[in-house]
């Protein structure tokens, strides 16, 4: 069996590094999964694998759900430059082709952190061994600033409503059939809901 090894770096936070092995029949889910464990952080937030060039560029994206299909229609709705795909659809063994392949992961959209990924090593393993692995972990990232939804959100955001500005950041627009001109939120939704 194929067995993958991945050196993770967080952007803003220089003594952060994590070395996560997955198999060839691992998916990007189950990296997903492993890494926000090993950080102690939410792994039903939004987030995204993208694979990249050497530049960093991305090249194609891996969504924890699809979220590029319009709700009425079933269609995609932004047909654009970097091709989309879901995490539990993406095998290691099947995405990762280059030896020093480089993707980048972006955790929770609301409040994003930025992780470098490279692959440092490919190599063949029995497969009695148990995958993912954490082979090392080296500090953390600030909860603070990836703090996890949970069912108590922020009073104030929920109290004090949207106003007409806040709805059309959001994508909604005066010619949809739902919009209103002020939304006041819902206590009746929880992590589980996203």
């Amino acid at each position: 069996m194929q067995v993958y090894i991945f050196r993770i770096l967080a952007e803003e936070e220089e003594a952060f590094l994590r070395e996560i092995a997955l198999s060839e029949d691992n998916t990007l889910l189950d990296f997903h999964v492993a890494l926000t464990r090993s950080m102690g952080l939410n792994d039903k937030l939004l987030a995204s694998f993208y694979l990249t060039d050497k530049q960093w560029e991305k090249q194609q994206e891996f969504t924890l759900t699809d979220m590029d299909v319009d709700a009425y229609t079933g269609e995609r709705e932004n047909e654009g430059a970097v091709p989309i795909d879901v995490m539990s659809n993406a095998y290691i063994g099947d995405v990762i082709e280059d030896p020093k392949q480089r993707m980048l992961y972006e955790y929770n959209f609301f409040n994003p952190t930025l992780f470098f990924i490279s692959l440092i090593e490919k190599k063949e393993e029995g497969d009695d061994n148990a995958f993912p692995k954490i082979l090392r972990s080296e500090g953390n990232i600030d909860v603070a600033q990836t703090a996890a939804f949970d069912d108590d959100m922020d009073d104030d955001m929920m109290e004090d409503g949207y106003d007409e500005d806040d709805l059309r950041d959001f994508g909604f627009d005066s010619d949809d059939d739902d919009y209103d001109d002020e939304y006041h939120g819902s206590d009746s939704f929880g992590s589980d809901d996203f």
